[in-house]
């Protein structure tokens, strides 16, 4: 067998954590640091304000590089908060995070989203996943049509990001799945 093969998956774990100063107040925030505290992370630093400062490096390279070993837990903007209608893949939009700690060359992630490329995590999580309790049932893709109705409302979590591989250190993406389940049972026809 081939040994790339049977090496086992590496976690990206962050270098550093930057938390805005709102973030740092609410408690999502707490999971959040005890996880990436017991992934080894002790370079973690509360902003005293909420802009993201100190990512810039003296070069493009060390931008980037410096950026995608750096996580930031941040407050999500009020545009963030209304789920977005997302078709052809499901009824409803909902971000957990944004960008990605990943170095994927075809990735559109790296020419649609502006500034270094940081990987953000929403710290205001309630506020976030309060719209899968007031969208369920209300989709177009799937709840709302003949042909994929049984499939209930189904909600794509963060189209900006892989929540799956930053799940280890935000708890972000299961609290997520929690929710969904239980505001779409009863849901389905």
């Amino acid at each position: 067998m081939d040994d790339a093969l049977s090496a086992p998956t590496r976690l990206w774990t962050p270098s550093r954590v930057l938390i805005t100063r709102s973030a740092s107040e609410l408690p999502h925030t707490a999971e959040i640091v005890r996880r990436c505290e017991a992934a080894g992370v002790t370079d973690i630093d509360v902003l005293p304000g909420d802009r993201l400062t100190g990512l810039r490096g003296e070069t493009e390279r060390e931008t980037y590089a410096r950026a995608k070993t750096t996580l930031a837990v941040v407050v999500a903007p009020p545009s963030v908060l209304k789920p977005q209608p997302i078709p052809p893949s499901a009824d409803w939009r909902i971000d957990l995070a944004k960008g990605c700690p990943a170095h994927c060359q075809y990735c559109y992630l790296a020419g649609s989203l502006s500034g270094p490329p940081i990987t953000r995590v929403f710290a205001n999580l309630d506020d976030v996943l309060a719209g899968i309790g007031t969208h369920a049932g209300r989709g177009t893709i799937t709840s709302g049509t003949e042909e994929r109705g049984h499939e209930g409302t189904t909600f794509e979590l963060s189209c900006y990001t892989d929540p799956l591989g930053i799940e280890h250190v935000t708890g972000s993406l299961a609290e997520a799945v929690r929710r969904v389940g239980a505001a779409t049972v009863g849901q389905r026809r």
